[in-house]
């Protein structure tokens, strides 16, 4: 089995910082998993209570599980900031920008389209941006759950 591939990790103190990491994973099905696991690493290492981890894992793996159906890049980086008050979970691949449509509930029998409906109900907020200055830059879509760090 792959592990992901940590490519900045850092952990700092200053201006309220308590983890600021990376994971770059290959665009795949084992994709969701890894990030899964990457945020759970990296919140239980925090001491982050069990429903902000449970949380956090739903939330990386819906916003993978976009990125590996929707996105064209080869790879996808998980970002995970803790600061004071929030972690925040960014994902993000090279995959043109392109606004996301309104979250609507799926219908009962469809058998796609709760992923960002369960991101907005666990996050406190969410959203979508390009990943750098210009559309062709990326897609990123991030989403903070509150959390006071011990």
């Amino acid at each position: 089995m792959r592990q992901p591939a940590v490519e900045n990790e850092r952990d700092t103190a200053e201006g309220g910082t308590l983890s600021d990491t990376e994971a770059v994973l290959v665009r795949d099905t084992n994709a969701p998993r890894q990030a899964r696991r990457y945020v759970t690493r990296v919140l239980y290492s925090l001491r982050a209570p069990a429903a902000v981890v449970e949380a956090a894992e739903i939330i990386a793996s819906e916003l993978v599980t976009n990125s590996v159906k929707y996105g064209r890049a080869r790879m996808v980086r998980v970002a995970l900031t803790v600061r004071a008050g929030a972690a925040t979970i960014t994902v993000s691949d090279g995959t043109p920008y392109v606004p996301l449509p309104p979250v609507t509930p799926a219908g009962e029998d469809d058998e796609n389209g709760r992923g960002l409906f369960l991101v907005e109900a666990l996050a406190a907020r969410w959203g979508h941006r390009c990943a750098g200055s210009e559309p062709s830059d990326g897609t990123a879509v991030w989403a903070e759950l509150p959390w006071q760090a011990a």
